[in-house]
């Protein structure tokens, strides 16, 4: 039985939200940034965040926003003993909102601002008590939860977001972090048919060729493969090292792992370049970023 709630994660935030929701949009970077989450009808979930500095008072800016937005009437509700989470709800015929406000109280921490659309006669107050006691910021952990969709994976903190694309049927995300760069990307057979027919072994190691030499040209040296046995190592090619001496000079190991569900028609590639045995060892577990749930 699937569990009512999932733990998500993105830029070191991690929290729960109800298993029906999907992100669906986000832009942003560590210090600034957007995410949204929908069921199958709405809108649900929004959050924002932003650095602030350390003298900023939480109580102060929720007064001021509720100003702003014409919430002066609504009800401020403090959420947590140490005053770093607070809410405000408008409830009317035309608006059923919540905003939660969260400042952790440690150093460097970001304000994040969630804003919930209930639906007629919800009652949400189970989500918001998820979502505040399950609320993390990562920022000095040496790994860090990134999710969305069917897809999760803890990477070293030290990487950073540079690319992504979420939509439900084809879904990447590409991470760097000082010329080092991780690539996940999976794809739904389903939106997105196989050229080599019929799908066996052979034909989805070629597929995943293709995607490779189609998206990164001339910076791999690709042989024939067994993707799929998740033990192919190579190095960049010397035109590709050539053409990104800056970028893959230190740096030109590379890992591609694969997997394929022939049952949930699901296949999941993962590609990142590596310096030395001691990097990869950084990884929590490398597996998981080709793990079909």
């Amino acid at each position: 039985m699937k569990d009512k709630y999932q733990t998500v994660g993105w830029q070191h935030f991690k929290f729960k939200i109800p298993s029906e929701w999907d992100l669906v949009k986000e832009y942003g970077h560590q210090n600034k940034g957007y995410l949204r989450y929908d069921d199958l009808d709405q809108a649900r979930l929004e959050l924002k965040w932003n650095r602030v500095k350390n003298s900023f008072k939480l109580l102060d800016f929720v007064t001021k926003h509720a100003l702003e937005i014409g919430w002066e009437n609504s009800p401020l509700k403090k959420l947590s003993n140490d005053n770093s989470i607070f809410s405000i709800e408008n409830r009317n015929k035309d608006i059923n909102q919540e905003v939660i406000f969260i400042r952790p109280n440690q150093p460097k921490s970001r304000l994040a601002v969630f804003r919930m659309f209930y639906k007629i006669n919800e009652n949400g107050s189970k989500i918001v008590k998820n979502i505040c006691n399950s609320f993390e910021e990562n920022l000095n952990q040496p790994n860090s939860m990134w999710s969305y969709f069917d897809n999760s994976y803890e990477l070293p903190s030290i990487y950073e977001k540079v690319d992504a694309q979420i939509n439900a049927g084809n879904k990447f995300l590409t991470f760097n972090h000082r010329n080092k760069f991780v690539y996940v990307r999976t794809i739904s057979l389903v939106s997105h048919f196989c050229p080599f027919k019929p799908i066996t072994k052979g034909n989805i190691n070629q597929w995943i060729q293709q995607i490779l030499e189609n998206q990164f040209n001339k910076e791999l040296k690709l042989g024939q493969w067994d993707f799929l046995s998740n033990q192919v190592t190579t190095k960049t090619s010397f035109s590709g090292r050539f053409l990104l001496k800056n970028i893959f000079h230190f740096c030109h190991h590379w890992k591609i792992m694969a997997s394929h569900d022939g049952q949930a028609d699901i296949l999941k590639i993962a590609i990142f370049n590596f310096r030395n045995e001691k990097h990869l060892k950084s990884f929590k577990d490398l597996k998981e970023l080709v793990a079909i749930e």
